[in-house]
């Protein structure tokens, strides 16, 4: 359940799986499905005091960890009325008192609006009512929760979870482990280019590694069959450790690509030196500027495309960590 890069829990009706509850101890939260023009089924709630939610639950629990770094919340409001100053708080519930809550602002009453959360920051918000609690997304019992904390009726609409990294502040692609919807790959026209998760331990821990037994190969960190708008970011940004380089010219490239052919072309590093992790951080702007470059910020599919000049590659290992866009 809750695979990407869209997962629906709420559109005309709730996603397999789900199923509608409250915390309604005094018997003041009520809700039904609405026909709405344009629209078709919405969720309307009515909240006549100051106490309970409704949630949209999964029995079973769901791991939704691979949400965690890029993922956001994302779902239409309106609010058909209020009491002044009443917030709006929203929730992911691994189970009491296992719970991140955030307050969204509220719309012009009356006024359909979309609101975008991170979940990354959802879920380091932690437990207002019980400090030092968290939603454990790898044990997520209610995906959905929303609780006025007074009078209020409004509906919801496209509630869903989505990868929509144009609305952060920083991209992560590989910090240890593969941030999702990133994953790994490579391109071998002859030979193998063999690819390690490995621990070198000290600042780095957990590094990816290519190791190149051919002279024709690229590896690189893709999101399969979904792009990117990231031309509101400003750099990409990157470690590299040379392991290992028998040859006479150590030249090292890289690429961005936006679905071949649309790509920067060979864009050439500084090289580092061998054993020495080199970081490096290039302005987006370079690599849709490179000659050559057919660069897309808007279709990005695959961040970084890392190898020796193809021809010349036999025996090359490199190791890389850390791969951002900012």
């Amino acid at each position: 359940m809750g695979a990407g890069p869209l997962f629906s829990i709420f559109d005309d009706q709730l996603a397999e799986g789900l199923v509608f509850n409250s915390y309604n101890p005094e018997g003041q939260i009520s809700y039904q499905l609405e026909s709405v023009a344009e629209r078709g089924q919405v969720l309307t709630i009515d909240i006549t005091g100051t106490i309970g939610n409704l949630y949209f639950e999964y029995p079973p629990k769901a791991d939704l960890s691979h949400w965690g770094a890029n993922g956001q919340l994302i779902f239409d409001l309106l609010v058909e009325s209020t009491d002044d100053a009443t917030e709006l708080l929203v929730k992911i519930d691994s189970g009491w008192p296992n719970v991140s809550d955030i307050s969204v602002d509220l719309p012009i009453t009356g006024q359909w609006q979309q609101v975008t959360i991170s979940i990354a920051e959802l879920i380091a918000q932690g437990n207002r009512f019980a400090p030092g609690s968290f939603a454990n997304l790898a044990s997520v019992q209610n995906p959905f929760v929303i609780e006025p904390l007074g009078k209020m009726k409004l509906q919801l609409d496209n509630v869903r979870f989505e990868y929509k990294v144009s609305a952060q502040t920083e991209v992560l692609v590989y910090d240890d482990a593969l941030a999702a919807p990133f994953s790994l790959g490579h391109y071998a026209a002859s030979g193998e280019l063999l690819i390690n998760q490995i621990d070198v331990g000290g600042e780095h821990n957990k590094v990816t590694e290519f190791v190149f037994n051919t002279n024709e190969a690229v590896g690189y960190f893709q999101s399969t069959g979904i792009t990117h708008d990231i031309s509101g970011f400003s750099q990409l940004s990157f470690d590299v450790n040379v392991a290992q380089d028998p040859r006479a010219n150590r030249n090292l490239m890289i690429k961005m690509d936006c679905v071949h052919p649309c790509s920067t072309g060979d864009y050439p590093l500084e090289v580092p030196d061998i054993g020495v992790w080199t970081h490096y951080q290039i302005p987006l702007t370079r690599l849709t500027t490179h000659p050559g470059s057919s660069l897309d910020l808007t279709q990005v599919e695959s961040p970084l495309v890392i190898f020796p000049s193809w021809g010349d590659q036999q025996g090359v290992i490199i190791q890389v960590d850390n791969v951002k866009i900012h």
